[in-house]
């Protein structure tokens, strides 16, 4: 089974919620960000890692980038274990699905500088 997530899923759907790339490698990075969370829950839960899949974790990172909370990208992906964790899992649990966005008072370390909390 091939998890990887395919790279024309990342096009604008009739909602709320944007999908506007500030750089064309975006949607590349997002793939190697979530193939590279998938590897990690394999690896430490496989149980839960049944449950999950690399397009759902893609869409995660994708939202949050493109409505109100760009990320570092690229040092997402290549940052230690610890760090990225950290964001996987602060995305994971607070994203609110409906708008996209997550609450202000959750800091991500690879949040770009300009996030500005409402």
């Amino acid at each position: 089974m091939n998890n990887s997530v395919p790279l024309d899923q990342f096009k604008s759907r009739q909602s709320g919620i944007s999908f506007d790339w500030s750089d064309p490698n975006d949607p590349y990075l997002i793939t190697q960000i979530a193939e590279r969370m998938l590897i990690m829950l394999r690896q430490r839960n496989p149980d839960l890692a049944r449950y999950v899949d690399a397009f759902a974790i893609a869409m995660d990172v994708a939202v949050v980038h493109c409505n109100g909370r760009r990320l570092r990208l690229m040092q997402l992906l290549m940052s230690d274990a610890i760090d990225f964790a950290s964001d996987m899992f602060a995305i994971r649990a607070h994203l609110h699905r409906h708008t996209g966005k997550l609450p202000d008072d959750v800091r991500l370390i690879f949040q770009c500088n300009d996030h500005k909390p409402h």
